[in-house]
């Protein structure tokens, strides 16, 4: 068994000290992290004519990203600490990450959705909440 690490036990902690037994709590966690501004290098390659493959992040790069802290979270939830949603699992369904959709740039800069990034990702988020009762109906 591996040890907890210091993320994990000051998240505990966290829920623990906030009363969350008697809540849910959703974790959104990190989208993936391009190594450009893509608005400007996006802008940049096109107006150039310059194949957009070096913008390309790979969903196992994604996923390798922020491993340690994703993995600390998945362990909590499986423990019914808390719930998580996955933007990764819309942005990077394919081989590599998307940062483009339907002619939107999806991010604002390297790790930062845009408007049109947010709406992309808002139904997972969306299925985090689905079946909790309002806090009036408790």
């Amino acid at each position: 068994m591996r040890a907890e690490s210091n993320f994990t036990r000051g998240l505990r902690r966290t829920l623990q000290e906030t009363g969350s037994i008697n809540r849910t709590i959703c974790v959104v966690l990190d989208v993936p992290q391009f190594n450009y501004d893509l608005p400007t290098a996006l802008g940049v390659a096109r107006k150039r004519g310059i194949a957009e493959d070096f913008l390309k992040v790979t969903r196992a790069q994604a996923l390798e990203q922020y491993r340690g802290p994703e993995r600390d979270i998945r362990t909590l939830a499986h423990d019914g600490m808390l719930r998580f949603v996955d933007p990764k699992e819309l942005l990077c369904r394919g081989d590599s990450c998307l940062f483009e959709a339907g002619g939107n740039l999806l991010y604002d800069d390297g790790d930062h959705l845009s408007w049109a990034g947010a709406q992309f990702v808002s139904k997972a988020i969306d299925g985090c909440f689905r079946d909790i009762e309002p806090a009036a109906s408790r």
